[in-house]
């Protein structure tokens, strides 16, 4: 997917099954991301389990810092490998993003950790 493609689909009717998931590190997802994305790294999908805040997503549109980011293309390899049918590979990142000169969020609330586990990715005492 290229820029316009993913500003096409924030500004769909299917943006509602859609969600943006920043495969970058948390701290560089704290420094700002799409608006709208969540993070969620390769540890947190295990290979064998899903995410269940994923599951009401048809659309999973995957992106790192750049085009060719590893993060990237190993969460979504993984989460076609647990039966996502639609997984997309935003391959700009958020260095074309940025480049267009679209904004970045900001928010500190949006890491999906999997269940069991606080946002820091520790087990619960």
């Amino acid at each position: 997917m290229a820029v316009d493609d993913v500003t096409r689909l924030l500004q769909s009717e299917r943006e509602r099954n859609a969600l943006l998931i920043d495969a970058r590190p948390i701290a560089q997802h704290e420094r700002g991301t799409l608006p709208g994305a969540v993070s969620v790294r390769l540890a947190d999908l295990t290979e064998s389990g899903r995410l269940p805040a994923l599951e009401r997503y048809r659309t999973l549109v995957v992106f790192g810092q750049d085009g060719g980011a590893a993060s990237a293309m190993a969460v979504a390899k993984r989460l076609i490998t647990q039966g996502y049918s639609d997984v997309r590979l935003f391959q700009g990142g958020v260095d074309a993003w940025t480049a267009r000169g679209f904004p970045l969020d900001r928010r500190l609330d949006s890491h999906l950790a999997p269940a069991g586990e606080d946002e820091s990715g520790a087990a619960p005492d």
